[in-house]
This record gives C-alpha cells, sequence and structure tokens, in this order.
C-alpha cells in the first residue's frame, strides 16, 4: 500500500512538471524493483489515458519525460523506458520510439539497467516481447 502511494505520487510530480531533481529520491527507489517500475510506467500511461489523452500521442511523450529522467539518473530513465518498450512496439507499433528506447537501452549498459532487461526478457508477454529483450541482451553483453 505505502509503495502504491509513492508510485501515485511520483506519477503526480511527473506529470505536473516537476523536475528530475525533484523527485529523483522517490524514483530511484520506484526504479530500484523490477514490479514497482513496471507499476509505475502503466499507471502514468493510465493517468494520462484516463484523461482522455491518446497513446498514439501520448506515448512519445512519455518516452521523453524518461529520457528527462535519464539525464538525471540514468539508470532510473533507462529502466522507465525499458518497461515502456513492449507497449509502444507491440501494443500500438510506434517502433520509432521502441527503436529509440533500444538505443537509449544500448548505450547504457548499468548492471541496474542489464537486471531489469533480464527480468523482463524472462516475465514480459508476449513471447515475442520477451525474445527481443533477449536478443538486446545478447547484443549489449
Amino acid at each position: 500500500m505505502e509503495s502504491q502511494r509513492m508510485i501515485d505520487k511520483a506519477i503526480t510530480m511527473v506529470l505536473s512538471g516537476a523536475n528530475a531533481s525533484q523527485c529523483a529520491d522517490v524514483i530511484k527507489v520506484i526504479a530500484s524493483s523490477t514490479e514497482s517500475a513496471e507499476v509505475f510506467v502503466r499507471g502514468l500511461i493510465a493517468r494520462k489515458t484516463g484523461a482522455g489523452d491518446r497513446l498514439d500521442t501520448f506515448l512519445p511523450e512519455v518516452q521523453q519525460l524518461f529520457e528527462g529522467i535519464a539525464n538525471y539518473s540514468e539508470a532510473s530513465g533507462c529502466i522507465f523506458m525499458a518497461h515502456l518498450r513492449p507497449i509502444v512496439s507491440l501494443q500500438i507499433g510506434m517502433h520509432e520510439v521502441s527503436d529509440a528506447i533500444d538505443l537509449w537501452l544500448e548505450n547504457h549498459r548499468g548492471v541496474e539497467i542489464m537486471e531489469h532487461l533480464r527480468c523482463i526478457a524472462s516475465t514480459a508477454e508476449p513471447e515475442v516481447a520477451r525474445e527481443h529483450f533477449r536478443k538486446l541482451i545478447a547484443r549489449m553483453s
């Protein structure tokens, strides 16, 4: 319950335009867990689509938000982008955004990022997403 409140607070901060340094501590805590990172990304998307925003226009903005976070906390931003990637690629076919995410991930190979990628590679749905992450990890190794 406490972690959900922290995630909701972070979503509110990010969507209100708070800069990465203002929410860096809570963002790092959320990104430290694969589960909470996934909940954060999905919650951010749900909040925006619940407000009437369309996925195809909002998701590139989300990726850019995560780039901004990565400029302040490389691991956190890349972890969030990794969780965003299956959504932009498989659910709505935004290959330009998913390719940009792959480039970020390939250029930022920290231990935390690799741990999250391995977890995503074993749990993502559908199988094509797991296979993509396995290939991405192989290229990065």
